[in-house]
């Protein structure tokens, strides 16, 4: 997927031109959903060592379809002022979001658009990250993401209090979001998502075919070349490598369960993860932003019209 920063750059232009009447708080905010079950996954992984790695895996490719991404985004409009134009706004930013993260390079990765119907990765492999519309992406995404901070400044939070219904629809949307995609785990693995069952099933892997995206190959001088699977199994890797140590995306077939043929490689030299860290703190900036500058209880403020139309959301 592009970095954070990309995302803020392509969604946050987009989807501020419609419709006019959001915070900026949204916009930006909706940058981030889809990768919430991604961010989830690793922290998960970092702090309960002892998790199904695997398990965890299949919960998160099904999560992170545009089924639960909808009805995470309805669940989070609901408190909301407007909760249709947020919506609106929220479901608009993921859509683009993931036909962004479709259109980058991602050899065995991808995102399903119509899970649970199909769960054929979507990738149309047009850019990768380290080309010049991942570059353009985030730099506009740093500007964007310095412009909504300073609107958030000028426009402080008020709190919202919902009516009853709504909030016990978004718990439901929320317990949906959870829970789903426990029952929808079987299509990925059927599927052979981000070839997960070949990776799986080892005593099955001679003469399969696989696709890696954004592995870390260990290439030391006079010895073979290593790849690092999620579960931190290595594999020896023949055929076509770096000469060096690096992350990569690899395609080709594995000669036996522990040693793989390379038959394309790319290396990733972008920063995607600063990049990314950089985005998530900008969006944590914009809305603590608006908390920094409630006013005191009881007393007024003054306040142009464009800012109570934004505040309105």
């Amino acid at each position: 997927m592009p970095n954070t920063l990309a995302h803020l750059g392509a969604q946050g232009l987009l989807v501020r031109v419609w419709p006019r009447d959001v915070s900026t708080r949204w916009v930006a905010l909706g940058c981030v959903l889809p990768d919430v079950p991604w961010i989830g996954n690793r922290i998960l992984l970092a702090g309960l060592p002892g998790i199904d790695a695997d398990e965890l895996r299949l919960y998160v490719i099904a999560q992170s379809s545009l089924l639960c991404l909808v009805l995470l985004c309805f669940a989070l409009a609901m408190f909301a002022r407007r909760w249709r134009p947020v919506a609106a706004v929220l479901v608009a930013s993921g859509v683009v979001h993931l036909v962004l993260d479709a259109a980058q390079t991602k050899w065995g990765n991808g995102v399903h658009l119509i899970a649970p119907w199909s769960w054929r990765p979507w990738n149309f492999e047009l850019f990768w990250p380290e080309s010049l519309p991942t570059y353009v992406l985030t730099a506009l995404g740093l500007v964007f993401g310095g412009w909504a901070l300073r609107a958030s400044l000028r426009q402080p939070l008020r709190a919202v209090r919902p009516p009853p219904p709504r909030v016990a629809i978004a718990l439901l949307l929320f317990l949906a979001y959870l829970t789903l995609p426990a029952w929808l785990r079987g299509g990925p693995e059927r599927a052979d998502s981000h070839s997960f069952r070949t990776l799986r099933e080892r005593d099955a892997r001679p003469g399969r075919r696989v696709a890696l995206d954004r592995v870390w190959m260990r290439e030391d001088e006079g010895a073979s070349a290593l790849i690092t699977l999620g579960r931190g199994e290595e594999i020896v890797v023949t055929g076509r490598t770096l000469g060096h140590s690096g992350r990569v995306s690899v395609r080709g077939h594995f000669a036996d369960a522990g040693t793989l043929v390379a038959e394309d490689i790319h290396e990733h030299h972008f920063p995607r993860d600063l990049a990314s860290y950089l985005g998530l703190s900008l969006v944590a900036l914009v809305w603590a932003a608006g908390f920094l500058r409630l006013p005191p209880i009881g007393r007024a403020r003054a306040t142009t019209p464009q800012l109570d139309r934004e505040e309105s959301s």
